[in-house]
């Protein structure tokens, strides 16, 4: 299991390059210009670059298998001060480069990675989005996002890994449509592991899965204080929510909406009085585009310790489309009186909000305990 991710403390902006680099580096100094250095090189070739800001004025464009490492986070920065331009992207065909020890900053999009990509011990801030997550095998890690405008991270991508992060404060314009920023978003994605991050403090959604994403993975992860829901798992399928600490999230916990096949396991839910539910199934009978339905079909919530304060709820609700064999089991809940109704229930024809005796008479948390 990966180590847990904690905040990033102060003493990380210090962040040194490994004094042995795995292959001879190209120096650019302060000031050079960092693209000319590229194209004059094969690919393959690793850039060291010095302390210094670069203020760019185009898309730095690596060549397959180039590393670009910087002095440090916070030492080498590169700057796009518009936010009209990608910091770092390459084409479609560019793979398995390596991106570390920078600040990046100003941009449109930080780094919009590739297949094979790596991108690790970084600085992304004060982009609309800090990183564009595409390609196949893509891998963020241990990486500070925060401050930025829209999206902290925004991915499309197969087997992509997403690992020990800091995200925070990330959705600065507030104006912005909650559906399109946030702290992170993968759309369309297989085979997904987001695991090990502190994700907090966020002026959005925390972990957002949406969009027909299916065989991922939030395992691990501290969702903390951000404005809306912690984790939302929406139109997708066969995903694994696991083991992650969801609390203090205004709108709620742990949402699986319009999805199936979610198994929701071994987390530690609560949140504030005020945010109105800890974990639920939700369906509206939403359609895709040919008008196939998302339904709220066969998802497991099992061995979680939930926390609920008077008027929040947990369980299956159904608005509108297909909910059915959804299930609840094996877990714990800590409430503040035992006869509140926190419990809500879909039966196929009515849609109910119960006490615990009721909750178990419709066969959910046999093996569960509650405990005022």
């Amino acid at each position: 299991m990966r180590r847990a991710a904690v905040a990033l403390s102060s003493f990380l902006l210090l962040a040194l390059v490994p004094a042995t680099l795995a292959r001879a580096a190209v120096l650019v100094a302060a000031g050079t210009d960092i693209q000319a250095q590229i194209n004059a090189y094969p690919a393959g070739t690793t850039f060291q670059l010095a302390a210094g800001t670069w203020q760019l004025t185009a898309t730095l464009k690596p060549k397959s298998g180039d590393q670009i490492l910087g002095a440090g986070i916070g030492q080498t920065i590169l700057d796009g001060v518009t936010q009209t331009f990608d910091g770092i992207a390459g084409k479609t065909s560019t793979t398995d480069v390596e991106i570390a020890y920078l600040t990046v900053r100003g941009f449109l999009r930080g780094v919009k990675t590739g297949s094979g990509w790596v991108l690790h011990d970084m600085e992304m801030t004060a982009n609309q989005v800090g990183v564009r997550m595409l390609g196949v095998g893509p891998v963020v890690r241990d990486s500070s996002i925060h401050h930025n405008v829209q999206f902290g991270v925004l991915g499309t991508t197969s087997d992509g890994q997403f690992l020990s992060n800091d995200v925070s404060y990330n959705r600065t314009d507030q104006t912005l449509s909650s559906g399109s920023s946030g702290a992170t978003k993968w759309v369309h994605s297989t085979g997904l592991l987001v695991e090990g991050n502190y994700v907090h403090d966020n002026y959005g959604k925390g972990l957002w899965l949406d969009i027909e994403d299916h065989g991922c993975t939030f395992a691990n992860n501290v969702v903390r204080n951000n404005l809306e829901e912690g984790i939302r798992v929406e139109i997708g399928y066969g995903n694994l929510v696991e083991g992650n600490q969801v609390d203090g999230n205004g709108g709620g916990g742990i949402n699986v909406l319009n999805s199936s096949d979610t198994l929701v396991r071994g987390n530690t839910i609560s949140g504030p009085a005020s945010a109105p539910y800890v974990l639920r199934f939700t369906g509206n009978g939403r359609t895709s585009s040919t008008g196939v339905e998302y339904t709220n079909t066969n998802n497991r919530a099992e061995a979680n310790t939930m926390t609920l304060s008077s008027g929040q709820s947990v369980g299956v609700v159904r608005t509108a489309g297909t909910t059915s064999g959804n299930s609840f089991d094996w877990n714990s809940y800590s409430v503040s009186a035992l006869t509140d109704h926190y419990f809500k229930w879909w039966d196929g024809t009515t849609q109910w909000t119960v006490a615990w005796s009721d909750w178990q008479g419709f066969g959910q948390d046999l093996n569960g305990s509650i405990t005022a």
